[in-house]
C-alpha cells in the first residue's frame, strides 16, 4: 500500500507541471523535460537494462517499481550515499555489475525520487 501511495504522490506533480507556454522555447523544453519523468519512462528503461542475472524485461511493472523505490528509500529515508547504494545493490542476488548498478539507481533518481539528484556522481 505505501508503494502505491508514493507513486501517487511522484505522478501527482508531474501531471500540472505539463502546460507549456507559447511563449518561451525555454518553458517548453523544462516543461517537457519534466513530464518525460516518472514511472512510466523508469519502467521502460529498466526493462532495456542488463542487470546481473536478473532479466528486467520480464519483470512485472509492480516489481520494477518496487526495485525503484528501494533505491529511492535508501538515498531517503535510510539516508545512504549513491556508492552504498550501488553497492547494496551489486551485493544482490542478481549480481548487477557495478556500471549497471549505477545506471539503475540514476535512472530511479531521474524518474522516481528528482529530489535525490544531489546524491549521484
Amino acid at each position: 500500500m505505501k508503494h502505491v501511495v508514493l507513486l501517487g504522490l511522484l505522478t501527482a506533480p508531474a501531471a500540472g507541471c505539463s502546460t507549456e507556454s507559447d511563449d518561451s522555447t525555454a518553458d517548453a523544453t523544462i516543461s517537457s523535460s519534466i513530464a518525460a519523468a516518472g514511472p512510466v519512462p523508469f519502467v521502460a528503461e529498466a526493462r532495456a537494462m542488463t542487470f546481473g542475472t536478473k532479466d528486467l524485461a520480464v519483470a512485472s511493472d509492480e516489481e520494477l517499481l518496487r526495485l525503484g523505490q528501494v533505491v529511492c528509500d535508501g538515498l531517503g529515508i535510510e539516508g545512504l550515499g549513491f556508492g552504498r547504494v550501488v553497492q547494496r545493490l551489486v551485493q544482490s542476488e542478481a549480481h548487477p555489475t557495478t556500471t549497471e548498478a549505477r545506471a539503475f539507481v540514476r535512472s530511479a533518481v531521474r524518474n522516481l525520487c528528482p529530489e535525490h539528484a544531489s546524491a549521484i556522481r
